[in-house]
């Protein structure tokens, strides 16, 4: 309904493990709902988001309060309150609170905030505050909550499609110039497991790990990886066979955990 355009897009995609796009339960929406004060309820444009993806939708706003986990738990404490009552904003936002309003995003801990009001329709508006920001009072960012998704996933969607498109030769040169800082990488954990046998597992599963993201932020600067993810099967069947990107429907399999990548990605390196 609010939201259509927005969903479409996404669903043109077609690039989501099912843990990747998850919305919420209709017992989790009455658990938020439940929060509100003074018989307030949820709008439809915002049930819409929750329903489809509330939480989690893909790498989008990923590490911000965003989803149905971090908004619970600002209802629950009643940080929007907190924020706005606080020295914080120079004191702007002291006397302009307001029980309707409900936070729906939030950065680093205030830096930046979303809300809306339930007072108002089906679609409200959005509106913002900031830290680096001198004024007296919020700001509205878009018109209609519907557009401000929208607004994020067309954002998401271009920088999906770029990551996407990163080519074989740029993953190759990008292979080439980490090959040397890798390699003393795994010198220097032979090293030290050869000395220090029975303190350094758990040391070298972290240290292993390090390396793997660190190699994922080489290949994919923009994005946060998950061993299971497409990209990165992707990624780690071009490295076992030098070849082109497949398509998500050829890569076969996951990795199963990351110390195996890092072995086949080391044993490319080598050749």
């Amino acid at each position: 309904m609010y939201l259509d355009k927005s969903i479409e897009k996404i669903k043109n995609l077609n690039a989501f493990e099912d843990w990747e796009l998850k919305g919420c339960s209709d017992q989790e929406i009455q658990a938020l709902e439940q929060e509100l004060t003074n018989g307030l309820t949820l709008p439809g444009a915002y049930v819409e988001f929750l329903q489809f993806c509330g939480h989690g939708l893909g790498f989008m706003l990923e590490g911000d309060d965003f989803y149905y986990p971090h908004v619970l738990r600002m209802q629950r404490q009643g940080e929007l309150k907190s924020l706005m009552e606080s020295d914080r904003f120079n004191g702007s936002l002291k006397e302009l609170f307001c029980p309707d309003m409900f936070m729906i995003y939030q950065h680093h801990g205030g830096e930046f905030v979303r809300f809306i009001r339930l007072t108002e329709e089906d679609n409200p508006t959005v509106y913002y505050f900031e830290d680096a920001t001198n004024f007296n009072s919020y700001r509205i960012q878009e018109d209609h909550f519907s557009s401000y998704f929208l607004f994020e996933v067309e954002k998401y969607v271009e920088i999906h499609k770029n990551l996407v498109l990163d080519s074989p030769q740029i993953l190759q040169n990008k292979i080439i110039a980490y090959k040397q800082r890798l390699h003393e990488l795994v010198d220097l954990l032979a090293l030290i497991n050869e000395r220090y046998p029975r303190y350094i597992n758990n040391y070298l599963f972290e240290r292993y790990n390090s390396a793997l993201q660190n190699i994922y932020t080489l290949f994919m600067p923009h994005r946060t990886f998950y061993k299971s993810d497409f990209l990165i099967s992707a990624t780690t069947k071009f490295l076992e066979e030098n070849q082109e990107l497949p398509e998500k429907e050829v890569v076969a399999g996951k990795m199963e955990d990351s110390k195996k990548l890092a072995r086949e990605i080391f044993s490319f390196l080598d050749q």
